[in-house]
């Protein structure tokens, strides 16, 4: 399953740092 991936309250933290570093790959997928 989803083992690898982190839960709710990682990814609360993860997405703190992680827009930082996928900030042109985000605008990527967004568009």
């Amino acid at each position: 399953m989803k083992s690898k991936l982190p839960t709710a309250n990682n990814i609360r933290e993860l997405v703190d740092f992680l827009p930082i570093l996928y900030a042109p790959e985000f605008e990527t997928t967004k568009n």
